[in-house]
């Protein structure tokens, strides 16, 4: 596909989600280089606001100094910090999680790729915010195990919490350390925190 319709067709898609199929209220997608970029926005960046404990509508539209929360793309920045570490061989996708980070020892035979694919669904015995400390609540993510994923309901945070302790143990830096020099700092992200 050419470029040109290539960014047509992102355009479509975006306007889909956004107004189509109202999934949501706004987006922002951005690719390219720092020196060579494209940015495209649709919809709103708030649809209401709080006044006297209740909603009414106050809708404004995304613009450049729209600020995202970015809470849920810690799965993203895990995902490139273990890509990361492939590329630079500490990683190979064939590799055993269990092997990585004996502490997952139940996780034996699920590999790097089948968590990063989703292709097992990563479990705890009880919930992992239920537990009374968060001692407990960290043995408890060490007592994860893999099973085939049920229907197509792919969204766990299992598999990022994971992948963030085996990147630990490989790299030898806490999360928040790897990220900020080897993602957030190169790609010049330095209003943004985790």
């Amino acid at each position: 596909m050419n470029p040109e319709r290539a960014d047509a067709a992102l355009r479509a898609s975006m306007a889909r989600l956004v107004d189509g199929l109202g999934m949501l209220c706004g987006l922002t997608v951005c690719y390219g280089t720092v020196d060579n970029h494209v940015i495209h926005s649709t919809g709103l960046s708030r649809e209401v606001r709080q006044v006297d404990g209740r909603f009414e509508p106050a809708p404004r539209k995304i613009d450049s100094h729209t600020i995202y929360d970015l809470a849920s793309l810690t799965k993203l920045y895990t995902l490139v910090s273990v890509l990361l570490l492939v590329e630079a061989g500490a990683l190979r996708l064939e590799d055993d999680i269990a092997r990585l980070d004996p502490r997952f020892s139940a996780l034996s035979g699920c590999t790097l790729e089948d968590c990063l694919t989703y292709r097992l669904s990563l479990q705890t015995p009880r919930r992992v915010d239920a537990q009374a400390d968060a001692a407990a609540a960290r043995a408890m993510v060490f007592r994860t195990v893999a099973v085939p994923p049920v229907g197509e309901r792919l969204y766990s945070d299992m598999n990022a919490l994971v992948l963030k302790y085996v990147l630990e143990a490989v790299s030898g830096l806490l999360f928040a350390q790897y990220l900020h020099r080897y993602v957030l700092e190169p790609a010049d992200l330095l209003e943004t925190w985790a």
